[in-house]
């Protein structure tokens, strides 16, 4: 229904789903509650749910290192043209390579580009693990001696939180991908900031939380910006009309969210608002919402 941007009913079906969830029901994976519910305790609820369910928990000891030189490794499905690379390929640039070793373990099925396979150079090791199960994979960071583990993606899509269930480091980090709670207690921490975590939710992560002073997100110093010139109307927008936009998923989108839009647009009378939606049903649905907001279809 979110898909589809189906509302109808939309507060009996989320309650429903919070209920179930209360009752330890696992009935929704951790990256979906996320954009229905705010409630921290029950997005760690359905975390924690979820890998208790699905992910083997080998209770493994820590491994203690005899590395002269600290081995840190990054696990990703989006070392390809995806935001987390984007965003990490100067902090892989400008490592410490003189007193740290770097590698990276890369799996999924994103298409690569030109920066992927200009990263790998900023690695002592770059290594392919899609066809290589979890336990191997943990069985080669314990030969390499890997100290910490880097988990880039949580559980977004093409994740491997299994590999981390089998101890691979002697520390583990969930970091960028998912800001969320893994829900796992084999994840030692989250690395955030006090706006993304503030230190009175810490209770609502398994993870410790170790904040950045200012930020927490990694960004390039330079961000390239095209020179082409572009007008409103070749996409098909209004000239003379203020564009307000959002570019996110269209699944998460909720009723309250749209209602927020419908009010900024009725207060904003030369303006349009600018979605990206994937289906005709979703885009109908969305139209057929605005009107009953007293908003004109022609201003989405």
């Amino acid at each position: 229904k979110m898909n589809i941007c189906d509302w109808k009913n939309y507060d009996k079906n989320l309650n429903q789903i919070i209920n179930k969830i209360k009752s330890n029901k696992n009935i929704i994976e951790p990256f979906l509650i996320l954009s229905l519910v705010d409630d921290l305790k029950i997005q760690k609820k359905v975390a924690e749910d979820y890998v208790k369910k699905f992910i083997s928990n080998k209770s493994l000891k820590k491994l203690k290192s005899k590395n002269s030189f600290p081995k840190i490794a990054y696990f990703s499905p989006d070392f390809s043209d995806h935001p987390v690379l984007r965003l990490m390929e100067d902090t892989f640039k400008n490592h410490n390579k003189k007193e740290f070793e770097f590698y990276a373990f890369s799996f999924g099925l994103k298409s690569r580009n030109k920066s992927h396979y200009n990263i790998k150079k900023y690695f002592k090791e770059f290594k392919y693990i899609d066809n290589i199960s979890d336990n191997n994979v943990a069985k080669m960071c314990k030969d390499i001696g890997i100290d910490i583990a880097i988990d880039l993606c949580g559980h977004t899509a093409e994740n491997r939180i299994g590999i981390f269930s089998n101890r691979v480091s002697d520390i583990q980090i969930n970091y960028l991908g998912y800001p969320g709670s893994i829900g796992a207690d084999f994840v030692d921490y989250i690395i955030a900031d006090e706006c993304i975590i503030p230190k009175k939710d810490r209770d609502k992560y398994t993870e410790k939380v170790l904040y950045l002073p200012n930020c927490y997100q990694s960004n390039p110093k330079k961000v390239i910006i095209s020179n082409e010139y572009v007008k409103k109307s070749d996409y098909k927008l209004p000239e003379n009309k203020f564009i307000f936009c959002s570019f996110n998923n269209h699944n998460k989108i909720t009723p309250i969210i749209f209602k927020c839009w419908m009010k900024i647009l009725s207060r904003s009378k030369d303006s349009v608002l600018w979605l990206y939606v994937t289906n005709d049903i979703a885009r109908k649905n969305i139209l057929i919402e605005a009107s009953k907001n007293n908003v004109s279809s022609d201003r989405i």
